[in-house]
């Protein structure tokens, strides 16, 4: 085999790894958006005594109720985007040859 054919395989490995992870991305996201969507209240509005092991008690505490909601109205928005991205890359990107 030629160094084409070894990194032609090792991209078609890495699309089999990539192609869960981009749908577990979208999906993710489109949770953490229903979530805060619905006022989910573990999710945007954590007791701020457990800003030691919950990240988004520590986000409240910074940034008030509304930042947070900003914060994950944004992580959300971008996991599905760079979901979506990287799920078109492995399904549409493939170059012939």
């Amino acid at each position: 085999m030629d160094q084409r054919s070894d990194i032609m395989i090792d991209l078609q490995d890495l699309e089999v790894w990539l192609l869960p992870i981009a749908v577990a991305m979208c999906l993710v996201g489109v949770l953490v958006v229903t979530g805060v969507l619905r006022r989910w209240g573990w999710l945007v509005d954590p007791p701020t005594s457990y800003w030691p092991v919950w990240g988004l008690s520590f986000v409240r505490i910074i940034l008030g109720s509304r930042g947070l909601i900003a914060v994950l109205y944004v992580l959300g928005s971008s996991l599905v985007l760079i979901g979506l991205v990287t799920l078109a890359g492995v399904l549409f990107g493939r170059s012939g040859g």
